[in-house]
């Protein structure tokens, strides 16, 4: 469970990532007139958005299920 949590979180922080870089149209930038960062729209801010949260999920996930593997491993063997 803690694994999942840590990959939950990981892929809610890439989506300030990709606020970071883009902006979407809207009406507080005035549809893009008045943006600071490049303007994509609605349907590829929700793909980018979703590609990076997957990705970084799926680093995290194989990632912790591997060195939390190698912890239990290390656990189980009889100590000498």
């Amino acid at each position: 469970m803690f694994e999942n949590s840590i990959g939950l979180a990981m892929a809610m922080i890439s989506t300030k990532i990709v606020q970071h870089f883009v902006e979407v149209r809207e009406f507080s930038n005035l549809w893009g007139f008045f943006a600071t960062r490049p303007v994509v729209s609605e349907a590829t801010y929700e793909t980018l958005s979703f590609l990076m949260e997957f990705i970084v999920a799926l680093v995290v996930f194989t990632l912790s299920d591997h060195y939390f593997t190698e912890i239990r491993h290390k656990e189980q063997q009889p100590h000498e």
